[in-house]
Order: structure tokens, then sequence, then C-alpha cells
């Protein structure tokens, strides 16, 4: 049976970590929330003074009726503000380059991430979800890393369980890959004809079997059927138009349509994908997705660093959400996103921590500083204003999540994922004149500011600390867990001329040539 949460004061996951679920029965969904002040949609509205907001079970509401609302003060020095959402990200808690995937570009970097140790994936999620809580996320995306099937569906049934029991809202996107497993070509399944020291590649990196289109689509039924939730749902999870044959996106489009999952994939992240869109679909790779079924306002993509105006201006038609990733498309060689384009064009924009933030810390404030900084241009107006910013991070991301499109900010019928912020400590050295609330969020705020935070109306985070896990055991264990694995992988000898062959092969641009594998 999968594992689920449960209204027990603690138990036990099969690890030994302690799981601390609420000491009796769910926690309270009916909140009166007060600080001393408020931005309610930053870059939109103007700071209050002594706000309080109403949260309703999974919206922000009004005072009506005979509703018992539990009230919260947050107190002298505190900040409220809508909390964050995570528009992309593979559930990673210890860096890749912790078993040597270092920073390199994205091709020669996945053959290295190949490599990622076999941890425990619910004390991997529980740990992820918590250090997430911290950070003032209250939504994620999950594209959880291609698995042969019966192991994916365990993966998923821990992960599901974890989101539950952290309290996050989480959409676990099952990946579905079906061709080029270990590079990119014009066509073929990717198993054979290279022609170069890549056909003899094995697993980690090429599967011994490929399973077919309609078992990749059982798997998600299944996995929804096992786990969604009011806070956890399920979404087909392409890895990308390179890795997924247009049977399989076909098959996808078609479900989507049908039942109204949404869709989640990676678009465009590097120049190789963009040489290869190119190549393999010469009338344009946006237009044949289109002519498939998949553009659509229940797809959102992520990174999109390579997009052109024309295709910015299709997906903006479609409905379709771009989640920008900007550390990660950084540190991995991808380029900037032109998110100033995709918002011309009327693009929906979200924001991804991609499990790759800047410092390794997962810490969304700081991702969202970069994004802004990187993203307001030369001019002297913005090119990406601040009520841009924060739609993208709270509004854009939920809607990748979970497809909500009610108000954005704190307002009645809102998202009730509210985070408060110690402001008193981001104001010591501040003269009271300067203290303008805004310029702070965006110079000063990181994890370490966040204090407490609610998703759809229940309490996830009080002082800093996450109250349905203990996050000092599960990261302990998982460390330990960690410093049991062999020192040297076996495997990791055939890494270095995988990465030659593999550089070899985009330099003489194998993946612009029509041929098998």
């Amino acid at each position: 049976m999968p594992r689920r949460a449960t209204a027990l004061r603690t138990h036990r996951h099969p690890s030994g970590a302690h799981v601390v679920s609420g000491a009796s029965g769910p926690a309270p969904r009916t909140w009166s929330i007060t600080a001393e002040r408020g931005l309610l949609a930053p870059g939109r509205d103007a700071v209050r003074t002594s706000p309080t907001v109403l949260l309703d079970g999974a919206e922000v509401s009004v005072a009506a009726g005979d509703v018992a609302f539990q009230r919260f003060d947050a107190g002298r020095g505190s900040l409220l503000l809508p909390a964050l959402a995570n528009g992309h990200d593979h559930g990673r808690y210890f860096s890749p380059v912790t078993f040597g995937a270092v920073d390199q570009p994205l091709e020669t970097w996945l053959a290295a991430l190949a490599l990622q140790p076999d941890l425990d994936q619910h004390l991997t999620a529980l740990a992820y979800l918590t250090r997430l809580a911290r950070s003032g996320v209250a939504s994620t995306m999950h594209l959880h890393r291609a698995r042969p099937l019966d192991v994916l569906v365990d993966e998923a049934a821990d992960v599901c369980a974890a989101a539950e029991l952290v309290g996050l809202r989480m959409a676990f996107a099952v990946p579905l890959q079906d061709r080029n497993h270990v590079a990119y070509t014009c066509g073929g399944a990717g198993s054979t004809g290279f022609g170069t020291g890549l056909d003899g590649v094995g697993p980690p990196w090429r599967p011994t079997a490929v399973p077919s289109v309609p078992a990749l689509m059982d798997a998600v039924d299944s996995i929804a059927a096992a786990h969604e939730s009011p806070t956890v749902t399920v979404q087909y999870g392409p890895l990308g138009p390179q890795w997924a044959s247009d049977e399989l996106i076909s098959a996808i489009a078609e479900g989507s349509a049908r039942t109204g999952r949404r869709v989640h994939m990676h678009l465009l992240e590097t120049r190789r994908q963009r040489e290869w869109a190119d190549a393999a679909h010469p009338d344009g790779l946006l237009a044949h997705l289109d002519r498939l079924g998949l553009l659509s306002p229940r797809l959102s993509v992520a990174h999109g660093v390579w997009l052109r105006a024309e295709e910015c201006a299709l997906l903006a038609e479609r409905g379709v959400t771009v989640v920008v990733n900007t550390s990660s498309n950084l540190r991995l060689r991808s380029g900037v996103a032109p998110v100033g384009a995709l918002l011309d064009a009327g693009v929906d924009c979200a924001m991804g921590l991609d499990g790759a933030t800047l410092d390794d810390d997962g810490d969304a404030f700081r991702e969202l500083r970069l994004l802004y900084l990187l993203q307001a241009g030369d001019g002297l107006d913005p090119r990406l204003t601040t009520e841009q910013l924060f739609r993208a991070a709270v509004d854009g991301g939920a809607r990748a999540v979970h497809g909500g499109r009610g108000p954005w900010g704190l307002e009645p019928g809102a998202a009730a994922d509210v985070v408060v912020l110690d402001r008193e400590a981001l104001t010591r050295d501040v003269l009271p004149a300067s203290q303008d609330d805004l310029p702070l969020l965006l110079s000063r705020v990181t994890s370490s500011s966040v204090r407490h935070l609610w998703v759809a109306g229940r309490p996830v985070l009080r002082d800093g600390t996450v109250l349905g896990v203990d996050e000092e055991a599960v990261v302990a264990e998982l460390r330990a867990r960690q410093a049991g694995l062999p020192a040297v992988d076996p495997r990791a000898a055939a890494l270095p001329q995988l990465q030659e062959d593999l550089l070899q092969h985009y330099r003489t641009a194998q993946h612009r040539r029509r041929q098998g594998g």
C-alpha cells in the first residue's frame, strides 16, 4: 500500500526517521492572521499597516457567517505577503556537485547526473520539501527523474506521501521519455546508429528496455489514482520534445484534453536543443507541437531560453506558462531566458529553482532577487517591473503547479498561502525614513528571514520550524545514508570517455543530421 500521512503524534518511517504530524488531528484551516505590516500584492499594492488576512480553508476569505477563525498575531517587526511558488524542480536534496556532477554544459552534465546515488526517496523528499517550506514556498513542481516503471511507481508513493506530511502543494510530474536517451539525434529512438563511441553506451545512460507509450500513459493514471488529493496533483511530464516521440506527445495531448490533466515539460533550454529543433522541424518546433495538440493553457514549460519572438507569440496565444530558472541556466551555460520578450508577447511567466540555485541552498528569495536583477535591464526604466516579478513568483508558479487562475495577492478568492517574514531583522541598520518594505524585500530577504507559513489554510511553518516533520532527524539520517555509500561508483570510470564522445557528437553537429539513433 502507498505510504500516507496519518493523524498520529509521531510515526516512524521504515528508515527510522521520526515524522511529527499533529497532536490531535488535522490543524485548523480557518485563520485570522495579523502582522505589523503587509504587502498583500507586492509591486501592485502599497504596504499596509496592521493588515489582517482571513483564511477559510484553501482560499483567502472575508469575514462572514458564523466561521470561527483561529487568531494569530505575528507581532512587532513582522511582514506578511503571499507565499512563493516553485514552478520547476526535481526533488533533489543533495546538490549534484556532491556526487561529481559539477557545473558544465547541460548535455555533458546530464551524463554525470545519471550517476546520482539511489537514496531513500521518502527521506529525500521530506528533506527538500521542508527546506522549501523554510524558504517561504507553498507550491512546488516535482518532475521526477526517469526510472524503470516499477521503481517509479514506488518512488512516486514516497514523494507524494512526503508532500502530504510537510503540507506543501505539489504537482508530481511523471517523467515520460521514449527516445534519445544518450544524445540528441534527428531520427530513431536513440538506441543505435551514432557511428561513434556512443553506440556502445549502456546503463545507466541508456535503459535496457524502453516502455511502450501505453505503458507510460498507464503509469500516469495509476500514480494519479493512488496519490492525488486536494494538495497533491499528478501531471504528465514529457522530459522534452527531443526526448519524447511524436506518438508519446500526441498521447499526452489527447490525455490532457480528455481529462484536464496538466502537462509539464522542458523546452529549448540550450543552444544544442535549439539547433536540434531547427534541424528536426524545419517548419518550426512550436508549430509542430501545436499540430500535435500539446500547446494549451494546461501546459507549462521550463526554461525557454532559446525561444524566438514568433514562438513567444504562439505560446501566449495558446495560454502556455513559461517557467524561468535563472540560476540553473547560468550554472549549466544555457543562457538567459528572454523574459522581456515573453512578457511583451503576453506569456504568463513563473519562477523555478530547478534544484540548482546559485549557492546550492534552495533559497527562493535569493532566486527571486537574481531573476529581478538579471532581467531588469540596463535602461532608466526596469525591463521587468516588481509587479511582474511577484506575479511570476506567486501566481505564475502556482498556475503551473495546480492550474489556479483566481486573484493573485492576498485578496478574497486567492489561494490561502501566506508567508510572514522577520521585518525587524531586515531593518536594524536602516534609517526610519528609508524603511520602504518593497526595496528591502528585493535586496535583503533570504530563507533566514522566513518565520511562518500557511499553505491551503494550514500552518506549515511556525517560528522557522516545520510543524509536520522532525527535519533535523530526517536530514541526519539522510546524511548517514549518504556517508554509507561506496566511496567510488564503479560506473564512474566510463564517464570521462562518454563526456568526451558527447562533446565530439555536438562539436561535429551530429545532433543536426538526420540519422538513426
